[in-house]
């Protein structure tokens, strides 16, 4: 990764204000439909006027708009989908209440997930005036918005910014659309893991003015997203913080205090959620179980390890982005590159593989409900490595070719 103006970063940190403006609007109390429809146009001609957002800005805007028609043109028909971020995006619309899933009714529906995405659904049905399973779901659509514009920021060429696209649709398919979150989480928890290493390895400039503001309010909003999309995403921060800041002090990165401070301030709305939801006596399903004995029951068990490396790594989300990691680090090198994206990707896959070892439910139905999905995190920041690897390696040889020269001259 080379050099990147912080100005780059402008139009992905103006989406993601708004984004979180809605989320503490709903927290706040009721936004107003006034302040609903500013949002959803404001974001709406963040992607459609032609502001430069960097090489490629195009490709993720033609890429947003193609994914929004076909969000629109399909129905929800996912269990997760309709029972769970649906239905708790439906209770915050039909309520006019952030609160509304902690009032404990319909366990089922995990009413300790967070609701990061439901309150994008609730605003677009309070937009609209009414509700159906189809419009709503375009919420992660809009989701994607600053994503795909940091894609765009952080390429130096307009095919890097297309690769990084092709690789999120690779993995995520259309698991991006579809209602479920584990597309989002996969391309939030590697749009984090690219803040940190723009900030562990300075990649940035702030040569013009308020160009500071606009980097770093991407970075804490990425990080402090990812923990309100899913449970999930608080393990999947926790890890890159900490992978984060090791290599942020460990290498002396010049930024490794700007480091520290986005990691304290990004837990915050997290904090938020977790104090509300043991406020109101809400439980997790695996957290209240019994996980020493259950992991017990089968650390010894052979057919047990071999079902969760079958059901978790043996298919094409993992294989190929594995594959591809294990050439490009052979190929172009970039040690520290390759080892601060694969480090919080095998960690988190190690977490999984420890979390179905210790699931309360049948391990047969619980991974023929969640492998296909859980794994997209671990692929998706590997094929993200692969990309920066081959994007920049030639420009990171021609630099190392000129020091040379200029030391032997």
């Amino acid at each position: 990764m080379e050099q990147i103006d912080g100005a780059r970063f402008k139009i992905p940190f103006a989406c993601s204000v708004l984004l979180l403006l809605n989320y503490c609007a709903w927290l706040l109390g009721d936004p107003g439909r006034f302040v609903e429809s500013a949002l959803v146009v404001l974001v709406v001609l963040l992607v459609l006027v032609p502001l430069n957002a960097g090489p490629g800005h195009w490709y993720a805007r033609l890429a947003l708009v193609a994914l929004a028609v076909i969000c629109l043109g399909t129905p929800t028909g996912g269990w997760d989908a309709r029972s769970i971020w649906l239905f708790h995006a439906k209770r915050i619309f039909v309520d006019r209440d952030f609160f509304s899933q902690l009032d404990g009714y319909s366990n089922w529906s995990h009413n300790d997930y967070p609701i990061f995405i439901p309150v994008i659904s609730a605003s677009l049905a309070r937009v609209v005036g009414y509700w159906n399973e189809i419009y709503p779901k375009v919420a992660s659509v809009f989701a994607l918005v600053p994503a795909f514009l940091l894609f765009a920021s952080v390429s130096t060429r307009a095919r890097g910014a297309a690769m990084l696209i092709v690789a999120a649709v690779f993995v995520c398919s259309d698991q991006l659309i579809s209602g479920y979150m584990d597309g989002l989480l996969a391309v939030y928890f590697a749009c984090a893991g690219i803040c940190g290493a723009v900030l562990v390895f300075d990649l940035v400039s702030f040569q013009k003015k308020g160009s500071s503001l606009f980097f770093y309010g991407c970075t804490l909003f990425f990080w402090s997203s990812l923990s309100l999309i899913k449970n999930e995403g608080l393990v999947l921060f926790m890890i890159l913080a900490g992978s984060t800041l090791m290599f942020a002090f460990v290498w002396r990165s010049p930024r490794r205090f700007a480091c520290l401070s986005l990691v304290i301030l990004s837990l915050v709305l997290v904090a938020i959620w977790k104090y509300l939801v043991h406020r109101h006596g809400i439980v997790n399903d695996l957290a209240g179980s019994d996980l020493k004995h259950q992991l017990m029951g089968r650390l010894f068990d052979a057919d047990a390890h071999l079902l969760i490396l079958r059901r978790v790594f043996w298919q094409s989300t993992f294989l190929v982005p594995f594959a591809l990691y294990v050439i490009s680090v052979w190929l172009r090198g970039q040690a520290k590159l390759a080892l601060f994206y694969g480090l919080p990707a095998f960690g988190y896959a190690a977490v999984l593989y420890f979390v179905y070892l210790s699931t309360p439910h049948d391990l047969h139905w619980h991974l023929a409900t969640s492998a296909d999905r859980v794994i997209f995190p671990v692929g998706l920041m590997l094929l993200f490595y692969c990309v920066f690897a081959w994007e920049t390696a030639p420009e990171t040889a021609r630099r190392a070719t000129a020091r040379a020269q200029t030391s032997a001259a």
